[in-house]
């Protein structure tokens, strides 16, 4: 066996290690951590949501309680 032979084969043999030291590091150390973050923003957005959906809620009551006082008043001015 030549020594360009050996070298290439030792080349090769680090970078195959190399990638896959690379790849087993991303998928349980940065994937993890990726997957935890998005969850917890998931958290956050659907806490926003639901707080917007009760603001939301509560502007209609107040609208809606505003005009239900007229009601009287329509009926008054249809049938006095």
């Amino acid at each position: 066996m030549t020594l360009r032979t050996k070298i290439l084969l030792i080349c090769g043999a680090v970078a195959a290690a190399s990638a896959l030291a690379g790849h087993l590091v991303q998928r349980h150390v940065v994937y993890a951590q990726f997957l935890e973050l998005e969850r917890h923003k998931a958290v956050e957005d659907a806490d926003r949501c639901r707080e917007a959906v009760l603001r939301e809620l509560e502007h209609l009551a107040t609208y809606a309680a505003d005009w239900a006082f007229w009601d009287d008043t329509w009926r008054f001015m249809e049938d006095r």
